[in-house]
């Protein structure tokens, strides 16, 4: 992601039907971040691109579809990110979290117009039934994802909890968190943000536990 960014199309430029699609969302996701939910539009989005808004609308039927594909194009690459992550988890429970936590806000996730662009989406969530449903979905990925990484850092701690609960916590934290890191980084600086992850974690499984 960090090297897609959209570009205007040029004139007269061919372009396989797939190539063209993802040209499009990755503009969809520079404009959601550089205009917010309220300014951004179908419309607007071709005119960032310097294409025709019938060429938008001949790829996707309408501004609401855009939405959804930009952001399961988002929520696919994370999800690859996190499951070649999984590929590589250790012998190290405590290491293999803090790995996670470096993926989660990381620069990639955090920067900008990626940060810019979930922010809007999860606005304009609140009016599109469908985008919405495909948002919670992920969010439940998202929790399946932590939970391994969770539940063996507290066993290597001999804590005998609710994983389940408080799994659910860790990741609303987290959530909580990456919002601020990506939204206001001088105030929550990413190693700021992931010292406060780790006192969280210290509160529930300290070193002297079990």
């Amino acid at each position: 992601m960090t090297q897609q960014h959209a570009t205007a199309a040029q004139p007269g430029r061919r372009l396989a039907p797939a190539q063209r699609r993802r040209e499009i969302i990755a503009g969809t996701v520079a404009a959601l971040a550089a205009h917010g939910p309220q300014k951004c539009s179908l419309r607007q989005v071709a005119r960032d691109m310097g294409i025709a808004p019938s060429l938008l609308t001949y790829f996707f039927n309408s501004w609401a579809e855009l939405l959804q594909e930009t952001y399961r194009w988002l929520a696919e690459m994370t999800e690859k990110d996190f499951a070649d992550l999984a590929a590589q988890r250790g012998q190290d429970p405590k290491k293999d979290l803090q790995d996670y936590l470096d993926l989660y806000f990381s620069e990639k996730w955090t920067r900008d117009e990626v940060a810019g662009a979930y922010i809007s989406l999860w606005a304009l969530a609140r009016g599109e039934v469908d985008l919405k449903t495909e948002m919670l979905a992920f969010s439940e990925k998202d929790r399946a994802r932590a939970r391994p990484y969770l539940e063996a850092y507290l066993k290597s701690r001999g804590v005998d909890v609710n994983v389940e609960a408080l799994n659910e916590a860790f990741c609303v934290m987290l959530s909580g968190i990456w919002y601020e890191t990506a939204v206001n980084p001088i105030a929550m600086p990413r190693e700021k943000g992931m010292k406060s992850a780790w006192t969280f974690l210290d509160a529930i499984a300290p070193a002297n536990a079990g």
